[in-house]
C-alpha cells in the first residue's frame, strides 16, 4: 500500500531541461526519475487507462468497474498494472508532467501535448532516437574519414 502524499514530479534545472541537443542525457535523466518514483510504465505504455479497457470488453464492464470504484485512490503500488481510474490519472498527470516540465518548448521539439505519457513519451523517441542515431552514424563516418 502506498502513502498518501503527493508530490509532483522533479523540475530539472534548466542546464539540464531538454533542449534538442541533449536527447541521451535528458532521456537516461527522465528514465532515472520514472524508475525511482515507479512510473515508468506510464510512460512506456505497459500501464493502460482503466478506463478504456472497460469500455473494450463490455462482458466484464460490470465487475471492472465496481473494482475500479471500489478501490482506495492510493491502494496500490505506482507500479501496479491495475490501477483504480483515479490512481492512473493521478499517476498519467505526474509521469506527463515529469517530461513536459523538463522540456524547454515541449512544442517546438515535437512532444505530442495532447496524449498521455506514452503518447508525449512515444513522439519524443520516434523523433530523437532516430536522430541521434544518425548523429552517431555520421560522427563515425568523419571518424574513419580523418587520416593521421
Amino acid at each position: 500500500m502506498t502513502t498518501s502524499t503527493f508530490s509532483g514530479p522533479p523540475t530539472f534545472s534548466d542546464s539540464d531541461k531538454f533542449d534538442g541537443t541533449n536527447w541521451i542525457a535528458f532521456k537516461n535523466m527522465i528514465t532515472i526519475a520514472a524508475k525511482v518514483r515507479g512510473a515508468m510504465g506510464y510512460l512506456t505504455g505497459d500501464i493502460r487507462d482503466p478506463t478504456t479497457l472497460i469500455k473494450s470488453s463490455p462482458e466484464t464492464t460490470e465487475t471492472s468497474t465496481k473494482t475500479a470504484t471500489a478501490a482506495d485512490p492510493e491502494d496500490t503500488a505506482w507500479d501496479s498494472e491495475t490501477p483504480s481510474a483515479s490512481e492512473w490519472r493521478k499517476r498519467n498527470a505526474w509521469a506527463k508532467g515529469l517530461l513536459l516540465y523538463n522540456i524547454r518548448n515541449p512544442i517546438g521539439l515535437g512532444a505530442n501535448i495532447a496524449g498521455n505519457a506514452a503518447e508525449v513519451w512515444k513522439s519524443l523517441k520516434d523523433l530523437y532516437d532516430k536522430t541521434s542515431e544518425l548523429a552517431r552514424l555520421h560522427a563515425e563516418e568523419q571518424l574513419r574519414s580523418l587520416r593521421l
